[in-house]
């Protein structure tokens, strides 16, 4: 899936020559961690383990973030403003 890049100088060194945090999980992994996860009926599948905690972040502070800067009030004025313009 990455032939074209893994055979580019430039993008080898701009992606640490694929170490480290940039390293390559192999196909049949990827594959057994879907099929896995498609199973468990797994809300979320997080390839390679150890980027589990970064993939869950977000969902850790979204209900804080959208209480916040998405307030019922602004939402209801942005469809009201919305079905306004459409209406004409």
């Amino acid at each position: 899936m990455v032939e074209e890049v893994l055979d580019d100088p430039v993008a080898r060194s701009v992606w640490n020559d694929f170490g480290g945090l940039f390293k390559l999980v192999p196909r049949e992994v990827v594959v057994q961690a879907i099929v896995k996860g498609i199973e468990r009926r797994a809300k979320q599948i997080v390839v390679p383990k150890r980027f589990t905690v970064t993939a869950k972040a977000p969902s850790l502070f979204r209900p804080s973030v959208e209480r916040f800067i998405f307030q019922d009030s602004r939402m209801t004025q942005a469809i009201t403003h919305y079905v306004a313009q459409q209406l004409g």
